[in-house]
């Protein structure tokens, strides 16, 4: 993701354009728009703005904080490169309209307040800059211009229903239509307040409309009734101007047909237009596969199923918002522009969908036959992004300039850098606290978080979220596939490893730690402060370390901490191997052997296929033992002159008792269902109860070793109960695989393990309770093997069934049945009224029950 030096950043070689990336971002976001030049995206939520660089996804996005308790229910970004820095989004009754070239406190610049109910759509006028349109549940259309924001430009009322869409034509710059309940309305403001068309659109509600981009008059609308229909109003005569005599007259068609109704068989949210050839969009409201369906609607008329020619299919949840991110068309004579989906989903995923091939020749699209066949309005875009705070701007009153110069009393809070406020992004405390991070730790803890969230290439569409979250490196069954990934991980491994910088674009990351320099004084720990520089082709190539000098530290030292870090490096490099977790494990004093190291990365990354031979990456020679008096049975080294080990990396300190274990702290407990409604349950043992069985087992061992027999006999194997032995507890934080462990270091434990008045650390296995909760579950297994559904007339199969309930002792299932017997079969239900009797007993019971149930 780093961009190549000397290369300026352009569309045309952005990192991630027509390349597939996830962003995780943990907010409650109501709407998505992008900039005019693609680099960037809004999502707005309750609690501000979010900017997102989709160049440099690792860069934290800037917060622009306006906390509200009002759901943003659209946000718009100009597509116009005259107001490339423009955004609005909306407030309840205000239109809030922000200025990113400003500082983020600074960045509203003004507000339209002009409906009387809550704002349901905005739209920005495709031939205007300063011109937008806004519809509201008070039933009215307010058209604005920004030069003069203090009351509506024009005004259109439906009067019987709250508008809830609003949109520009894209060919004529006085036609706008609008949504009102199941209507459509078709305004043109030289018109007044009448509208040209007035038609009954749908069977539900209208939740789309987008008009055509090149041909007058027509426009595609989407609703809750599960169709999409394309009208064509040029078909119709009677609205609109009718010439200098007669003037505008309008037109309260309300039967007007589509040209296409298209049968979607899900609730429609949104149908537009593809900005390239004869294609439309669908998204869904709900169902549907939570995709987005393209389809080809040429040559298409009347009703049509839905047939897409491709599908973007993998979000876990309803896709809100979708946009096309394009490139090219910069000679308005050929049309050779390529597009990229983004969409954003419930599951609080923001995805960059890769090209896909052949899409554009289904939908009758040809890149650089044609001209462009419209204005693009985009062109000529500066392409930068707005997720940095701005160097040297103007000073603004804060809440920006109302109505005659008064301040507009909205509360908006600086967001302290480009990241400074605790936004929520990820991580549990994302629900809990919407206060700034001050501290430099919350700005770390932040970012960290961040990066976890992303992910590039093929990984992108994996289930992914958490995974990294624990820490798994080395020794774990996860890999990073990116620099990101990587120190997001290394970062959550590593929580007293201080990330004073990242920045994954630039490949540059400054850490500081307290590393461990001597192994005679495991307490004494040295400040170390490192500039790390990622090369663009990592983790194919070696990073380049810089250690700044201190007071504990001479030239000498810095030069050899750096030859073994490169040394560390290159070995994981020469396979293709990140190297952060590595290199700084070897920095807080762990033992490192390098073909251990990667031997565990290499098995743990073939997600359980079978294990690559050890002698790949090195002999066993190389492996670190620790004997039982704590030395070492091979050479070891530290800093200042201790001999080098046998492959030339010498470790920083001994592994003492300040050491990191990052094994993950396991599961107290946890249940799951079976098919049959049994619930299989485990739990571990508490804490007295581990304690009572280590001392009763260190009993027994004390008895054996006094009789002289071996620990592991079958008598010492019976003692032990449930408790199991960890052969390799003492080598856990080692980065020798556990497999390894028993195969090598089984031959290196010595019996001093085992000997008088010493016991290892015990494990009791868990708990695993299975109950049966049958009882519960309204649905009856023994009923059901006994009943009948076929092969009989339906009253013998009622009789045969109320018999089988009846024996098993469930009367109601059983009187129903008789019910059901007599509702289908007339003659039985005659004939058992007439014979018995009340009192008499038999039928009567339930045969008084139906009465009761039919008079009530």
């Amino acid at each position: 993701m780093q961009s190549k030096e000397g290369q300026p950043r352009s569309v045309f070689n952005s990192p991630t354009f027509g390349n597939p990336l996830s962003l995780r971002v943990d907010e409650s976001v109501g709407s998505m728009s992008i900039s005019p030049s693609g680099r960037d995206v809004v999502l707005a939520s309750r609690t501000g703005l979010f900017v997102v660089d989709l160049d440099d996804p690792f860069t934290p996005p800037r917060w622009i904080q306006h906390l509200t308790s009002w759901e943003v229910a659209d946000v718009q970004w100009s597509p116009h490169a005259a107001k490339a820095e423009w955004v609005i989004s909306t407030s309840n009754q205000k239109a809030m309209v922000w200025n990113l070239a400003r500082d983020s406190k600074k960045a509203l610049q003004q507000f339209l307040h002009g409906h009387n109910r809550a704002i349901t759509d905005i739209n920005f006028h495709p031939f205007e800059p300063e011109s937008l349109a806004t519809c509201s549940v008070d039933t009215f259309v307010h058209t604005w211009d920004l030069r003069s924001p203090q009351k509506p430009a024009g005004s259109f009322a439906d009067w019987f229903a709250g508008a809830s869409q609003v949109k520009w034509s894209r060919t004529n710059s006085n036609v706008l239509a609008s949504s009102h309940g199941r209507r459509l309305n078709i305004w043109d403001k030289r018109m007044g307040s009448k509208p040209m068309f007035r038609i009954q659109a749908h069977q539900g509600k209208v939740n789309c409309i987008d008009f055509h981009r090149s041909e007058p008059y027509k426009l595609v609308t989407a609703s809750t009734d599960g169709t999409v229909k394309f009208w064509n109003f040029a078909q119709n005569t009677e609205g609109g101007y009718q010439g200098p005599s007669e003037g505008w007259r309008t037109n309260y068609s309300y039967f007007l047909e589509p040209e296409i109704t298209v049968e979607c068989g899900f609730p429609v949210s949104k149908a537009r237009h593809t900005p390239f050839g004869s294609g439309c969009a669908i998204m869904p409201l709900r169902g549907g596969e939570n995709s987005v369906h393209i389809m080809n609607y040429k040559d298409k008329e009347g009703k049509v199923n839905m047939d897409p020619v491709y599908t973007y299919r993998g979000h876990g949840d309803v896709v809100r918002e979708f946009l096309w991110r394009a490139r090219g068309g910069l000679d308005q004579k050929v049309d050779d522009r390529e597009f990229q989906l983004v969409t954003w989903s419930k599951d609080r995923d923001l995805r960059l969908w890769p090209s896909t091939p052949g899409l554009e020749s289904r939908v009758n699209f040809v890149r650089g036959e044609k001209p462009v066949p419209y204005k693009l309005t985009r062109r000529g875009a500066p392409y930068v992004t707005y997720t940095h705070e701005p160097v040297g701007t103007d000073s603004f009153p804060v809440g920006g300039v109302g109505i005659g110069g008064r301040r507009s009393g909205l509360s908006v809070s600086p967001s302290h850098g480009s990241f400074g406020g605790n936004m929520g992004l990820v991580g549990p405390a994302a629900t809990t606290m919407r206060t700034k991070v001050r501290s430099s730790q919350g700005k770390r803890n932040m970012h960290l978080s961040w990066l976890s969230g992303v992910r590039v290439g093929a990984a992108a569409f994996a289930s992914h979220y958490g995974s990294f979250d624990e820490g798994v490196g080395i020794g774990g069954s996860l890999v990073p596939t990116s620099l990101g990934e990587e120190v997001s991980c290394v970062g959550k491994t590593f929580p007293k490893v201080r990330f004073e910088k990242i920045s994954v674009s630039t490949g540059q990351v400054v850490v500081s730690l307290n590393g461990q320099l001597d192994e005679n004084e495991p307490d004494k720990l040295t400040f170390l402060r490192i500039i790390i520089k990622f090369p663009h082709d990592y983790p194919y190539d070696v990073p380049t370390y810089f250690i700044e000098e201190n007071e504990d530290l001479t030239k000498a030292d810095i030069k050899l901490i750096k030859s073994n870090l490169n040394r560390i490096s290159s070995s994981y490099t020469d396979h293709g191997r990140f190297c952060l977790e590595a290199c700084l494990r070897f920095l807080m004093g762990e033992f490192l052997s390098i073909d251990e190291a990667l031997y565990e990365e290499h098995s743990s990354s073939d997600d359980g296929s079978e294990m690559t031979d050890y002698d790949e990456y090195g002999s066993h020679d190389n492996i670190v033992f620790e004997s039982d008096d704590g030395g070492n049975s091979g050479a070891e080294s530290d800093v200042f002159g201790s001999s080098s080990s046998d492959d030339g990396i010498m470790p920083m300190a001994r592994l003492g008792k300040n050491s990191f274990n990052s094994t993950p702290i396991p599961k107290g407990c946890g249940a799951v269902w079976s098919r049959g409604g049994m619930l299989v349950c485990f739990f571990t043992h508490r804490k007295d109860d581990i304690a009572h069985t280590q001392r009763k087992i260190e009993t027994n061992m004390k008895i054996s070793n006094m009789d002289g027999s071996d620990s592991d006999s079958d008598d010492s194997q019976d003692s032990l109960q449930n408790a199991v032995w960890p052969r390799d507890a003492k080598f856990r934080t080692s980065l020798v695989p556990r497999a390894l462990n028993r195969r090598v270091r089984s031959s290196a434990e010595s019996d001093t393990q085992r000997s008088f008045g010493t016991s290892p650390k015990l494990l009791s296995t868990n708990i695993i309770k299975v109950l049966d909760l049958r009882n519960l579950i309204p649905s009856r297994k023994i009923l059901a093997q006994g009943y009948e559904i076929l092969g009989l007339p339906p009253h013998l199969l009622c009789r045969h069934n109320a018999a089988v309930a009846e024996k098993h002792g469930y009367e109601e299932a059983s009187d129903a049945w008789r019910i059901l017997e007599l509702i289908v079969d007339p003659t039985e239900m005659s004939r058992t009224l007439d014979t018995c009797t009340p009192g008499g007993g038999g039928r009567w019971r339930w045969v008084k029950r139906w009465r009761w149930w039919i008079w009530k």
